[in-house]
């Protein structure tokens, strides 16, 4: 895992450049071992306008700016190949975390995209985020499969499901509020 001192843009710009040319660390067909899933569905409201709104927050990674992250990509929406770097505030500091779409849905009743992790990313693994409308009613989907990617932090495992877990209720409050924009 990498960090950058809070304002380290350069360190980010650099990562994202790196990661271009790099091969995701998870493949579904091997998962890695000691893999832990996570799973949230919350309805966001309903309508067409709660919809495109959802939808427009997590192509553009507006959802992971808003839940406080910090995201640089190599193309303005999410699109399969495109590649963003997250940092993550951590006291003093941003964990940077690269990663590679690999996944692009855009269908009529469901938006969205995964995105697998890149070599220096702290875990190793896929996360998966949609919108979809289940009738008029519009829900925010999380799908993660994901393992410690080292040493470091295999021993922090308690620490990095703690973090998992803020992340994924930091999405959801983006992303409702993102709804209601």
């Amino acid at each position: 895992m990498r960090v950058t001192r809070r304002g380290g843009l350069g360190a980010a710009l650099a990562l994202l450049e790196e990661s271009l040319s790099r091969e995701p660390t998870y493949e579904p067909a091997s998962p890695p071992p000691g893999l832990r899933a996570t799973d949230r569905e919350v309805e966001l409201g309903s309508g067409q306008a709660v919809f495109e709104r959802g939808s427009a927050a997590l192509a553009t990674y507006d959802m992971h700016r808003r839940a406080g992250l910090r995201a640089w990509a190599s193309a303005p929406r999410a699109e399969v190949g495109s590649t963003v770097v997250l940092a993550m505030p951590l006291g003093p500091v941003w964990a940077l975390a690269p990663c590679r779409v690999v996944t692009r849905i855009d269908e009529d009743a469901r938006q969205g995209f995964a995105y697998a992790t890149l070599p220096g990313h702290p875990e190793r693994g896929v996360e998966e985020f949609l919108v979809e409308r289940r009738g008029d009613s519009v829900w925010f989907v999380i799908h993660a499969l994901s393992a410690p990617a080292s040493w470091a932090t295999r021993a922090a495992s308690p620490v990095g499901h703690a973090v998992q877990r803020r992340a994924t209720d930091r999405y959801v409050a983006a992303m409702r509020a993102a709804a209601l924009d």
